[in-house]
């Protein structure tokens, strides 16, 4: 099975992820062809309850269109620089950032202290920690635990740590 196969296996099936559009990319978007095929065959979505969100190719639902959500009025206005020119793709249920640079490079930005960190080399690589490492992403036990006592996570929705997680 192929990590995409993997990482598909993982995905809600609550949410239905509206058609392929890739004429709704920002135009400075590169595809990895992983990353196309990944949302040919499932335009993003979410994946181990809620843990991951990965943005569409797709004018609507705003809050599932990786367009939409890269608009520079958005959240990102409240970072001033801080996220630079990346372009996020997906994020965590706790609002960490995924996005790639114009070389394809991967990485992190936490929201909650403002910085941006490489993880990985490329989408292909980055899929790979997805699904073979995806506690290195993502919070999936605390997820699963704030779902075991709430109910699903709802789609669009993020959580926030209390005590942040810097306090930890």
């Amino acid at each position: 099975m192929t990590p995409l196969d993997r990482l598909l296996a993982r995905a809600d099936p609550l949410f239905k992820s509206p058609p392929f559009d890739e004429k709704t990319l920002p135009a400075s978007f590169k595809l990895a062809p992983a990353h196309k095929q990944l949302l040919q065959r499932r335009n993003g979505g979410y994946f181990w309850g809620g843990a991951l969100h990965i943005f569409g190719a797709c004018a609507e639902p705003a809050m599932h269109s990786l367009s939409a959500w890269n608009e520079p009025g958005l959240w990102r206005a409240g970072f001033g620089d801080a996220t630079g020119d990346l372009i996020f793709f997906a994020e965590n249920a706790f609002g960490a950032q995924f996005g790639l640079d114009a070389a394809g490079k991967i990485y992190e930005f936490n929201a909650e202290l403002a910085e941006i960190k490489e993880i990985a080399d490329n989408f292909e690589q980055w899929l790979l920690i997805a699904v073979e490492a995806p506690d290195e992403l993502l919070s999936r036990a605390l997820v699963a635990q704030w779902a075991s006592q709430h109910g699903h996570l709802p789609n669009g929705s993020q959580l926030q740590a209390y005590p942040p997680f810097v306090f930890a």
